[in-house]
C-alpha cells in the first residue's frame, strides 16, 4: 500500500503509434492500476516529442504530414480540456523529414523544430498562443564525408535537437551525423570549432534532468546490445562549490528497455519521476528520496503492449502537466 497525492497532474506520453495518451497517476494500491488512462489523441504519424506551455500542449510527428503523400512532418497544437483531454487547436508541415523535437522559445513566440531524416532545422514564429505563423527559417545541414562512429548513423546530418537557452537569444542544435552542435544567437561571435569525440554506439546517454534544488543530475543510459538487461538511470551529485562539483552516486533501474525519456514531477521535491521505455512499450512512474537523490521503487507502471524491438509503436516521450 503507498500514498500518492494527486497534484491535478497529468502524465502524457507519446507513442509511435500516432497517438497522445494521457493518464492520471492514481491512488490506488496495485501496481499494474496505479496510472489510469483517460484518453488518446491523433497526433499525425509517429508522434516523437511533446511541449507544454501554458494552456496547450505541442508535439510533432516523424512524417506524412498532411497525407502518406508527404514525406514532410507535422507540428501540431492541442488545447488542454478541463477533462485531461486534448483538442486540436492548430498544425502546420515543419518544412523537414524525420521530426525528432521541438522547444519553445522563452518569451514564446518562436518555435523550432530538428527533423532528423531531412538533415534540417525549421524555425516559425507563434502568432499567438497555439498558434502558427508561417516558417521563417529553414536551416539545410550536409556531410561532406561520414563521422568517426561505426553503423550507418553518421553516413548523413542528424540534427537531433533544436533547443533555446533560458535567455531565449541562443539556440544551440547537437549533430548526431557530423559529431557537432551548432550554436545560433542573434549578433554570432562564435567561432566555429573541429574538436571531435568519438561515440563507441553501445552504451548511449539518452536524456538528462536536475531536480529542483540543484543538488541532483539525472541521465538515463540506453544499452543497444542486450535486450535481457534493463536499462538505467544515473544519479549524480551537484555542488558548484565543491572541489568535485559532480560526482557520480549510482544507477537506478528504468524497469524497461530503451528510456527514449523521462521527466520529474513539477513539484517543489520532484517526488516522483516518470520513465518511458520506449522497446518494452511501458510507463513507469518512481519515487524519489528527495535527501539522497535515489529512486526508492516503482509507484505505477502501465503496459501499452507486448515488446516492440522496431521502435515503432513504444513511447517516445513522457510530460508532467
Amino acid at each position: 500500500m503507498f500514498s500518492l497525492t494527486v497534484f491535478i497532474i497529468v502524465l502524457l506520453a507519446y507513442g509511435a503509434i500516432g497517438k497522445i495518451t494521457n493518464s492520471y497517476p492514481s491512488r490506488r494500491a496495485s501496481r499494474t492500476r496505479s496510472i489510469q488512462l483517460v484518453g488518446t489523441t491523433q497526433a499525425g504519424y509517429q508522434p516523437g516529442w511533446l511541449h507544454s506551455r501554458g494552456e496547450y500542449l505541442y508535439s510533432v510527428s516523424r512524417t506524412h504530414f498532411p497525407d502518406n503523400s508527404s514525406t514532410s512532418d507535422g507540428l501540431f497544437a492541442f488545447r488542454k480540456l478541463p477533462n485531461g483531454r486534448l483538442e486540436l487547436h492548430d498544425a502546420v508541415a515543419s518544412h523537414g523529414d524525420g521530426g525528432v523535437y521541438l522547444d519553445i522559445s522563452r518569451d514564446g513566440k518562436t518555435l523550432s523544430s530538428a527533423n532528423i531524416d531531412g538533415s534540417t532545422v525549421s524555425i516559425f514564429p507563434l502568432t499567438s498562443p497555439g498558434n502558427f505563423g508561417p516558417v521563417a527559417n529553414v536551416f539545410h545541414y550536409n556531410l561532406t564525408h561520414p563521422g568517426p562512429g561505426a553503423g550507418d548513423s553518421q553516413e548523413i546530418v542528424n540534427p537531433y535537437a533544436a533547443i533555446f537557452s533560458p535567455c531565449g537569444n541562443i539556440m544551440a542544435v547537437p549533430d548526431r551525423g557530423a559529431d557537432r552542435v551548432y550554436i545560433y544567437q542573434r549578433a554570432s561571435t562564435i567561432d566555429d570549432s573541429s574538436k571531435r569525440t568519438k561515440p563507441n554506439n553501445v552504451d548511449l546517454a539518452s536524456e538528462l534532468s536536475v531536480s529542483h534544488d540543484k543538488r541532483f543530475l539525472y541521465v538515463c543510459n540506453r544499452n543497444t546490445e542486450s535486450v535481457d538487461k534493463l536499462d538505467t538511470i544515473a544519479v549524480y551529485s551537484l555542488d558548484v562549490y565543491s572541489k568535485k562539483p559532480l560526482q557520480f552516486l549510482g544507477l537506478n533501474s528504468t524497469y524497461g528497455k530503451i528510456p527514449r525519456h523521462f521527466s520529474l514531477s513539477p513539484d517543489s521535491r520532484n517526488q516522483f519521476l516518470a520513465v518511458a521505455n520506449q522497446v518494452t512499450n511501458d510507463l513507469f512512474l518512481l519515487k524519489r528520496d528527495f535527501k539522497t537523490g535515489f529512486l526508492d521503487g516503482i509507484v505505477g507502471n502501465y503496459s501499452f503492449g507486448k515488446l516492440d524491438l522496431t521502435t515503432r509503436v513504444g513511447p517516445m516521450a513522457v510530460i508532467w502537466d
